[in-house]
């Protein structure tokens, strides 16, 4: 996984991004985090729907969310080869984002908050945002091997666990002001950012490679 072979007897192969479509994975990153926080927000405040509804809710509209920027980003990403996924992989891979997502939204909307509390949900944030990343890569089938860089394959889950918990931090923190849409615009922007820092940190670990005969 993370043994790269002798640059002799490999070939390495260079893809490139269409920007256009690594914007729409950030946008779409951005507002899963939005309805995800806004569902947060409801589960807090007087309801006739019970709160853990609404905390599912929100934890299923971030799952997806992240899911959703993974896939829209790779196939951003143009490589010379054929590619397919994996469809068990690729369902299964929704699964720790979610369940991430429910873990420290639950966690930040305990009564009391202290920074403990914000760096459990940031690291759980962030290792369920990095193995739905490293699972959905599992899930691709490509003619060629790939393996990570570990250096900047450890790089990305720190960033995703750093700006998780920056955003859940500024959320539960200021929570009182969320709803003033700039506030709630303004963390939903970093959560998504916390997405794609990650998904394309991940990406730029990855080496395609193909061996020679």
């Amino acid at each position: 996984m993370f043994t790269l072979p002798d640059v002799d007897k490999v070939i390495y192969l260079q893809g490139h991004y269409s920007i256009p479509i690594v914007l729409l994975s950030i946008v779409i990153a951005c507002l899963a985090a939005f309805t995800a926080l806004s569902m947060h927000e409801r589960m807090k405040s007087n309801s006739f729907v019970p709160r853990y509804v609404w905390l599912t809710l929100a934890s299923v509209s971030m799952g997806f969310g992240i899911w959703s920027m993974h896939f829209i980003g790779m196939s951003a990403y143009m490589l010379p080869v054929k590619m397919e996924f994996n469809k068990l992989l690729t369902v299964i891979s929704v699964l720790p984002a979610m369940i991430a997502s429910f873990l420290a939204f639950y966690i930040t909307g305990l009564p009391k908050q202290s920074i403990r509390t914000y760096s459990i949900s940031g690291i759980v944030m962030g290792l369920g945002i990095s193995t739905m990343h490293y699972v959905g890569m599992m899930a691709m089938v490509m003619e060629v091997n790939y393996a990570y860089h570990i250096g900047y394959f450890i790089l990305s889950i720190i960033i995703a666990i750093v700006v998780s918990f920056v955003s859940l931090y500024i959320f539960g923190s200021l929570y009182k002001y969320m709803k003033n849409v700039i506030y709630k615009v303004v963390t939903a922007i970093i959560m998504g950012m916390a997405v794609a820092s990650m998904h394309y940190t991940g990406m730029y670990a990855v080496r395609y490679l193909s061996y020679l005969l």
